[in-house]
This record gives structure tokens, sequence and C-alpha cells, in this order.
């Protein structure tokens, strides 16, 4: 089991008034900033200890997928830190790395084989992750339907 410290995390985004401003600011970047930086999230701290669960609850716009996106490395902060001690992986988006012609059960299985797990460590974990789906016999159907 691993642990999630987050330490002053935040991030921003460069907001510029048009399109030319990007392009006039990527030409000549000694001259002064074209942009404002919008704060997503600012000075965030917490720790995430082994077998402790945590619900980010929020509207949208608060930054809740931008948060998971920095737990997992695929956004950079713009200051703070986050340390990972252990194995993270996240479905971001619903519908994310599903196939829609494949059962659930299908994706199932091609999901656990990209995050590292053999065939017969996804069978073994098959009974749980059905019960945590809770979707009964709808596992064996295509997700588009």
């Amino acid at each position: 089991m691993g642990t999630i410290s987050i330490s002053h995390l935040g991030k921003a985004y460069k907001h510029y008034p048009n399109r030319w401003s990007i392009l006039a600011e990527w030409i000549d970047p000694f001259r002064k900033s074209r942009h404002e930086l919008r704060w997503v999230l600012q000075d965030l701290n917490f720790v995430v200890s082994p077998g402790e669960s945590l619900g980010i609850i929020g509207m949208n716009g608060a930054g809740k997928s931008t948060l998971l996106k920095m737990i997992v490395g695929t956004t950079r902060p713009t200051t703070g830190q986050v340390h990972i001690s252990g194995r993270v992986a996240a479905l971001l988006e619903l519908g994310m790395g599903f196939h829609p012609d494949f059962t659930g059960r299908e994706n199932v299985y091609m999901a656990g084989q990209l995050l590292g797990f053999s065939l017969e460590e996804i069978t073994h974990l098959m009974p749980q992750i059905e019960g945590f789906a809770e979707i009964g016999e709808y596992i064996d159907q295509p997700v588009r339907v």
C-alpha cells in the first residue's frame, strides 16, 4: 500500500485576451507577458495514508479533475509537490479507456492488463470488481448499451 502526500500544491493556467496575444507572446517572449494567470487550485496540503480513502467533492470547474491529473502525473503543478509511494492509477473521465463495442468484462481485462495485472490476477479480482460496479449481468453486455 502507498501514501499520497500533497504539499503547497497549486495550478494556474494562462489566460489570453485573444488568440493573437498567444502568438505575440510566443514570437517575442522577452517583452511583457500578454497573459494573466487563472488559479484553479492554490496551496493544497493533505496526506492519504495506507488504508485511508479520500473523497473530492465540488462544483463543476472547482479543480477536482485537475487535482487528480496532478496526482497521477498527467498535468504538472504550477507550485508545490506531489509525492507518491506505491502505485497510482486513475480513470479521470467517465468512459475513458472503455471501448463501447466490448463488454464491461472485456474492458476490465484490457484495462487491467494495461495497468500491469496478469490475466490470473484480473480473474481473481473479477468478483470484487463486479460487486463494486453493481451492474449485475449487464457487465456482459457491450458498454454502449
